[in-house]
């Protein structure tokens, strides 16, 4: 956030289990340039496995929000499930109020959350300085991460345009949750380009690759294309989407099943060029989903990625 101007923001993050979802907020707090904040809690549907590990959990949480000067009157429930409708009008409510200068933390928000806050921020011009931020965690279990998963169908307001995509982009992740189904019934002969995160963790690396062979079973080797691209590195995504779309004129599916910068990548270019985004949404996180916050040289692991600085978007496709 250093070449950002030094205003006040407000920040819209999501108060979750993981240690690492009010890293942003702490930030902000200590030097005095948090103007406002909106968290979201989302609440998973019922779960007898896990919502007494969740609940306590989420109370380390607040106690940790409280006891640093944290107002309950900014934490706001929401439903993992609830109505398109809903979402669009407090997403609307929220940049009403936080206007010009808003930081959205996406750690921890599921993605059927995080696209649509991203593209109808995108969308206004009352936001002057759009930031976006990201916490590294320690490590992540061996455990699933999530379970139960929807049907195969577009984030909402990703349902993108009439005609027929080319090719299937996917963000490489640890868990395919579905997808070999959808790429089955697609038959083999669809254009796949998978964006691989790397580097990674070794243990990140096996699971990732074992991703990639759980969905290659389903795929003619010759229409497969994998890059490499930085785990956190949203504009070398972004750019890998433009050369694999001429630039948006080839339509392209967006399947953001891995880390959350390269699928904000995924969420800028499917905003600018009303590209299509599906995904097979869990209806359980594991409460452990994450262990504790990554630190360099005694600092918290966060990027920061500006997406319009002073009214200028930092992020563009040439023929939009």
């Amino acid at each position: 956030m250093s070449k950002c101007p030094h205003v006040e923001w407000y920040l819209l993050g999501s108060l979750s289990t993981e240690e690492r979802c009010l890293t942003t907020w702490h930030s902000l707090k200590s030097s005095s340039r948090l103007a406002g904040s909106y968290f979201t809690q989302v609440v998973d549907p019922p779960s007898p496995r896990y919502d007494q590990l969740r609940t306590q959990k989420l109370a380390d949480r607040r106690s940790d929000f409280d006891s640093h000067g944290g107002l309950a009157s900014t934490i706001h429930l929401h439903q993992l499930f609830e109505k398109t409708g809903d979402t669009i009008q407090w997403i609307e409510d929220f940049i009403a109020q936080a206007a010009p200068n808003v930081i959205v933390d996406i750690t921890s928000f599921p993605k059927r959350f995080f696209f649509p806050i991203i593209k109808k921020m995108l969308k206004n011009d009352r936001i002057e300085n759009l930031v976006i931020t990201y916490t590294v965690p320690k490590a992540y279990p061996a455990e699933d991460l999530a379970e139960n998963f929807e049907t195969w169908r577009p984030l909402p307001l990703f349902g993108g345009k009439l005609e027929q995509p080319t090719r299937l982009v996917i963000n490489v992740g640890y868990l395919a949750m579905g997808l070999p189904e959808e790429l089955e019934q697609a038959g083999p002969d669809r254009l796949v380009k998978l964006i691989f995160p790397f580097p990674d963790s070794p243990a990140s690396y096996i699971r990732n690759s074992g991703f990639v062979r759980t969905i290659e079973k389903n795929l003619r080797p010759e229409r497969v294309e994998l890059r490499r691209v930085g785990v956190n590195d949203v504009p070398d995504a972004f750019d890998h989407l433009l050369m694999w779309t001429d630039d948006g004129r080839e339509p392209a599916l967006m399947a953001p099943y891995g880390p959350k910068p390269i699928s904000l990548a995924m969420c800028i270019f499917a905003t600018l060029t009303d590209s299509a985004v599906y995904y097979t949404q869990p209806r359980t996180y594991n409460p452990n989903y994450s262990i504790g916050v990554s630190y360099r040289e005694g600092i918290p692991e966060t990027y920061a990625y500006c997406l319009r600085l002073a009214g200028s978007n930092y992020y563009t496709v040439p023929l939009v």
